[in-house]
């Protein structure tokens, strides 16, 4: 399903040769869940992730403004920097004990609820991978997201985001990603804060898309 679709067009950041088998020192289930090969790749394009069995406490809800590109796999996409619709998400149901955790999320015209991840970290540090089944104007797609980010009292620090197409189900309506492609982005400010609802907005001018889409 994937190919060898997985190019990158930003400049490669150096990785540690202990990033190279990041999944190694991961949970079994977040293992299963991202085969080696494919948390590699997203590494290499700038992806943080924080290891550990001793995630904090995330339950909260989040907005990522700006959801500013980092890097990416797509040939011809938006350039490096470039910033996309406001990405809201709610985190509830964390089980420290199974290192599982749900998630909801809005990020402009897409949406996914209800879903559940897997956690790793330590210390206020924690990364959360998740397989998500995304709905935008009635198209579905199959897609990994790895959150990482340092929780504080206010919301939380250092967003770094990764968003990998698994499955676009054939993307007859033309909007999703190809499978295989991906991209990785960050909060400029590098603060998000605490809301009270997903769909709290952010007026900006121009279109805005989300970070699944073309």
């Amino acid at each position: 399903m994937f190919g060898g679709m997985f190019v990158i067009n930003c400049k490669k950041e150096k990785v540690k040769e202990k990033d190279k088998t990041a999944a190694v020192v991961l949970s079994q289930n977040i293992q299963n869940m991202v085969p080696d090969s494919i948390l590699t790749k997203i590494v290499k394009l700038g992806m943080v992730i924080n290891k550990g069995n001793t995630p904090p406490g995330m339950v909260n809800t989040y907005k990522v403004s700006p959801y500013t590109l980092k890097c990416t796999t797509m040939t011809g996409d938006y350039n490096i920097g470039s910033i996309f619709a406001d990405y809201n998400f709610r985190l509830y149901d964390q089980d420290n004990i199974n290192l599982t955790v749900k998630l909801d999320y809005v990020n402009g015209n897409e949406i996914g609820t209800g879903l559940g991840g897997f956690t790793a970290g330590s210390g206020d540090g924690f990364s959360i991978f998740v397989k998500v089944r995304s709905t935008c104007f009635n198209s579905q797609a199959e897609i990994l997201q790895i959150i990482s980010g340092t929780v504080s009292s206010d919301g939380i620090h250092n967003f770094c985001f990764a968003n990998y197409m698994l499955n676009n189900y054939g993307n007859s309506s033309g909007l999703w990603m190809n499978n295989g492609e991906g991209r990785v982005f960050f909060d400029a400010d590098m603060d998000s804060p605490v809301i009270n609802s997903l769909q709290a907005m952010t007026k900006r001018k121009g279109k805005m898309i989300s970070g699944s889409l073309k």
